[in-house]
């Protein structure tokens, strides 16, 4: 994947990957700092902004749906597509900020090829899934969803 620098976010939400973001000091000093455990290791109470990187192509995922949408289950070569697809629309919900779309990509890429999902991948769904915020109806809202997109592709790839 191909990434481009992203624009400068208030502290408030962190990060959902852990590693290393451009940090801007109240001093206006701008350094490198490492994002780990669900917080940042040097200077944290100095911090007033961050960025790190971001998926080039965020706004062009017209491509990406398209080959989800193509997925059919009798149809093994559409298979491969899709969990690309998927990977990077997941991925770029987590960019946008949108945890219920991302959630739904991941699951449908775990039914589509779960050894795509990378460590990464697995620390943020295990974040999702364990923030306070999160209902179980929208938990069901987003299994029901993936559901759908599989009964309307004639079921999930692992079912027969």
């Amino acid at each position: 994947m191909k990434f481009k620098q992203e624009t400068w976010r208030a502290l408030e939400p962190s990060p959902f990957h852990e590693g290393e973001y451009d940090v801007k000091l109240d001093t206006g000093e701008v350094i490198r700092v490492l994002y780990q455990q669900q917080q940042w290791t040097q200077e944290p109470d100095r911090i007033t902004a961050w960025r790190g990187r971001q998926l080039k192509g965020l706004n062009k995922p017209k491509r990406h749906r398209r080959d989800l949408d193509q997925y059919r289950a009798q149809e093994p070569d559409t298979h491969a597509n899709a969990a690309t697809a998927a990977h990077f629309l997941a991925r770029r919900a987590v960019a946008q900020n949108k945890p219920l779309p991302a959630y739904q990509y991941y699951l449908i890429l775990q039914a589509l090829d779960p050894a795509r999902i990378d460590d990464v991948d697995s620390t943020w769904i295990a974040r999702f899934l364990a923030g306070p915020a999160l209902s179980k109806e929208k938990l069901e809202a987003c299994h029901n969803n993936v559901d759908a997109f599989f009964g309307a592709r004639s079921a999930h790839p692992t079912q027969d």
